[in-house]
C-alpha cells in the first residue's frame, strides 16, 4: 500500500495481505490509509456502497473480498469481527453494514442526497430501513439461488416460491408510493432511492 502515509513509494507497517481463493496475492491493504477503502464484492450488498461512492464522486480504493473466504481471514476480522461484507475504512475509522456506510458517506461528503428538512430526513430513514426489513430478506432468498447447483435449487423450491409470493406485498407498497412522484421523497433522487434501488436492481 503506497497511499497510507500520503507519500507514494512508502510502505505502511500496518498493511496486511488478503489472498485470493487460489492462494495468490490479491492486494496489500492498509486500514490506516489516507483514502477511503471499501471491502466487498460487487455482486453483494457492497454494490450499493460502490454505487454511492461513484454517485458522490469520492476517491476510493476497492478491495474485492469474498464473503466465504476473504471475509473470514484474521486480518479482515480485525476490521469486521462479523466476518461479513462490506466494510469501509476511512483513516482510523472503520464501519460495517452497507446502509450505515451509505449514510455515513452522504454525511461525510455533505451531499444533497442527504435531505436538509427534518421531515424529509425522517422519510429517508423510513424508506431506507423499510428496504432492509421488507425487501432485503426476501430478495436475499431469491438471489442466493444464483449461487446454488441445480440440485440445491430444486431442494429450495418451496422456500423460493414462498419468498416470491411474499415479495408481492412490499412491492405493492413501493409501487403505490411511486405513483405520485418519480422518487421516494418526491421529484429529486435521494439517498433513500439509492439504498432501495440497488436491491431491486439485483432482483
Amino acid at each position: 500500500c503506497d497511499l497510507t502515509t500520503g507519500k507514494r513509494g512508502e510502505r505502511c507497517p500496518d498493511a496486511f495481505v488478503l489472498s485470493r481463493r487460489d492462494g495468490g496475492l490479491r492486494a496489500r491493504v492498509c486500514y490506516s490509509a489516507c483514502m477511503l477503502t471499501l471491502y466487498g464484492n460487487a455482486n453483494s450488498r457492497a454494490f450499493r456502497c460502490l454505487w454511492m461512492l461513484e454517485e458522490l464522486g469520492l476517491e476510493y480504493q476497492h478491495i474485492p473480498t469474498d464473503y466465504l473466504r476473504g471475509a473470514k481471514e484474521p486480518a479482515y476480522l480485525r476490521l469486521n469481527p462479523n466476518g461479513r461484507i462490506p466494510c469501509l475504512v476511512d483513516g482510523e475509522f472503520v464501519l460495517f453494514e452497507s446502509l450505515a456506510i451509505n449514510l455515513y458517506l452522504a454525511r461525510r461528503a455533505q451531499s444533497p442526497l442527504w435531505p436538509t428538512a427534518v421531515h424529509d430526513e425522517a422519510r429517508m430513514l423510513q424508506w431506507t430501513l423499510w428496504a432492509t426489513n421488507e425487501l432485503d430478506p426476501l430478495l436475499g432468498v431469491l438471489s442466493r439461488q444464483l449461487r446454488l447447483s441445480e440440485a440445491e435449487r430444486s431442494a429450495n423450491r418451496v422456500e423460493v416460491a414462498a419468498a416470491a409470493a411474499a415479495l408481492a406485498a412490499p412491492l405493492r407498497v413501493l409501487d403505490t408510493q411511486l405513483t405520485s412522484s418519480p422518487y421516494l421523497l418526491g421529484a429529486e433522487f435521494s439517498l433513500a432511492a439509492a439504498c432501495r434501488a440497488q436491491r431491486s436492481w439485483r432482483r
